[in-house]
Formats: C-alpha cells, structure tokens, sequence
C-alpha cells in the first residue's frame, strides 16, 4: 500500500509526544523559578497527556483490532487531561474568582469519558456512521474547549495584565477545530478528516512547544 494511515498516525502522535515533552520541560524550568500554580498544571497536564499518547499510538499501530474502542476512548481521554489542565491552570493562575468552572469542566470531561467506553453502557465515542455527530465524544470535547475560549474573551482585558503563555487564544481555537472535525466530519476511522485533524493536533502541539519556550527564554532574561 502507498499509504499506510496507522504509519501515519502513529508518527504524528509521536511529533506530539515530542512537543508535549518539550511543552513539560520548559513549564518545569519556570515552575523552579516562579513555583506557581499555573506551572504545575502546564507540566503535569501535558506529561500525562504525553504518556497517554504514546499508549495510545503503540497500541494502535500493532493492534488493529484496537482501532474500533481503544483509539477513540485513549484519545478521548488525552484530549480531556489536556482540556483541564488548560481549565484548572487558567482558573487558579488567573482566574481564581470562577472556581465553579472547575466543576463544570470536570462534569463535561467525566461525560466524554464514559462515552468514550461501550461497555458502560453510554454512546461511545467510536464512529457513528448513520447521524452526526459522527463522533459524540468529540463533540462535548468541542463544547468545553469553546468553554474555555469563552472564558478566555470574555476576560481578555483582566488576563492581559498576567503572564499568560504566548499564543493562548490560537491554541484554544486549534482545539476547537480539530474536535469540530473529528465529530462532524470523520465518520470512518483513518479517514481524510481523521488525519487532518491529527495534523492540526500536530501543529497546535508545535505552536505551543515554540511559545513555551519564547515564555521560558522571556523569564530567564528578566
């Protein structure tokens, strides 16, 4: 075959787990210096994110029985540590007075997880191919990401006054699309849409590994 889209798959998730780690040593290295709350959660989302891709990704290239439940539901849960790691360092580095969006987000994320698994008895998150969304668990992912833009706008002027990490808005706004294509447009697995939304996942890892470090470099010459 010309085209081998688990081959595909698998390197793009590992260029992910390559930014993620480099997202994670550069919040590590400001964490040191700064011991903020904020930091914690930009290291410890992004390295457990990391070490759910790789799972993921290994499991899905030798596995291909795998690629009906496994990849959905590990992917689901990767995008949902990420999605409250962006909520909880948010809320408690800027926003500490919206505490209640703590609990909503878990609420959505706990959501997404259970569909994510069948034999819980709730939609999966797998393919759906006779309604949209296509991929339901997508779909709520979507929303919580919008959630977070929304806060984000809605309190641009306060946040401006923080040290937030360059490019805050443009990867928020990546994770929207990127969820928005898997759940409305991707209704086979390894589909066109599939890998162009694991491309974009792709580049807003990239986006957010080189602000992490215009963030770090910014720290270290003040």
């Amino acid at each position: 075959m010309f085209f081998d889209a688990t081959l595909f798959h698998t390197i793009v998730e590992f260029l992910s787990v390559v930014c993620y780690g480099a997202i994670a040593f550069f919040a590590y290295k400001r964490l040191i210096r700064t011991e903020d709350n904020f930091n914690m959660y930009w290291l410890f989302g992004f390295t457990i994110a990391a070490l759910i891709i790789v799972v993921h990704a290994v499991v899905g290239q030798f596995d291909l029985a795998s690629h009906a439940s496994w990849i959905p539901a590990t992917w689901a849960i990767e995008r949902g540590v990420l999605l409250l790691m962006l909520y909880c360092a948010m809320i408690t580095g800027y926003l500490v007075k919206y505490g209640s969006v703590i609990v909503i987000s878990c609420l959505s994320l706990l959501v997404a997880t259970l569909m994510a698994f069948p034999e819980l008895g709730i939609n999966s998150g797998q393919v759906v191919q006779d309604h949209q969304p296509y991929r339901p668990v997508d779909f709520v992912l979507m929303l919580s990401w919008m959630g977070l833009w929304a806060i984000f706008w809605m309190n641009r002027v306060q946040l401006a006054a923080h040290d937030l990490p360059p490019f805050f808005h443009w990867f928020v706004l990546l994770g929207i699309i990127v969820h928005g294509i898997m759940a409305f447009f991707s209704p086979v697995p390894f589909d066109n849409a599939f890998m162009i939304a694991h491309v974009l996942k792709l580049v807003e890892a990239g986006v957010w590994a080189v602000a992490f470090y215009q963030w770090e470099k910014r720290l270290h010459l003040a």
